[in-house]
């Protein structure tokens, strides 16, 4: 069987070779007889952006003015995350402090460093194989054992723990967690990784943490 593999638009000859190798190595698992044939076409007859795209109007991206999408607010968000994958755990410090009410009971812990004991547990244990599954087809299975302890052992995760001090922050920790480490593994991976916008919100579920 010879199935032929083409590109989409916005895709040049490294990032072509990575995909057409993924999608071997997935073929073959499945159809060992079947022969890929890739076709790469983006040199010869793809479009190159003349002038640094002065003549495209909004390319320096200025965008105009009106309420964002929820589309363009996502992608605005994971923008700030994979330049600053901890940015989030700052700020939800910060938030749940000016929360506090002081009237907790002496010595009862925070629900988030309850979050901060089973991660702790986490380090070094093996990945559930979905998880394991999904980084690897994603690209970025190398880099999340890396990401997931250099995000746990952060000052801004250790801050969002201590502050986090119900049931409700303390999902909201989870949840921000997840994105953290989804977000450092992704820059960490850079060019390697090859997760589109629906993988990356699955892996970034904070049930798929561990």
């Amino acid at each position: 069987m010879r199935i032929v593999f083409v590109h989409g638009t916005g895709v040049r000859r490294e990032r072509f070779d990575q995909l057409a190798a993924l999608v071997t190595s997935g073929l073959t698992a499945r159809l060992p007889d079947a022969e890929l044939v890739p076709i790469y076409w983006g040199d010869a007859y793809g479009a190159k952006l003349g002038a640094g795209g002065a003549s495209i109007p909004g390319f320096n991206g200025v965008r105009g003015t009106g309420n964002p999408s929820p589309l363009d607010q996502e992608t605005a968000e994971w923008s700030l995350l994979l330049t600053d994958p901890l940015c989030e755990l700052r700020v939800l410090a910060e938030l749940t402090a000016e929360d506090d009410d002081g009237l907790r009971m002496p010595g009862v812990r925070a629900a988030g460093e309850e979050i901060a004991d089973r991660l702790a547990m986490l380090q070094g244990a093996p990945l559930p194989s979905e998880l394991n599954l999904m980084l690897h087809s994603t690209g970025i299975a190398f880099s999340y054992p890396a990401a997931f302890e250099t995000v746990t052992g952060s000052v801004e995760f250790a801050g969002a723990c201590e502050t986090s001090f119900d049931a409700p922050a303390a999902r909201e920790l989870a949840a921000t967690v997840a994105r953290s480490v989804v977000a450092q593994a992704l820059n960490a991976a850079g060019d390697a990784a090859l997760c589109t916008g629906d993988e990356r919100d699955r892996l970034a579920s904070p049930f798929r943490l561990g």
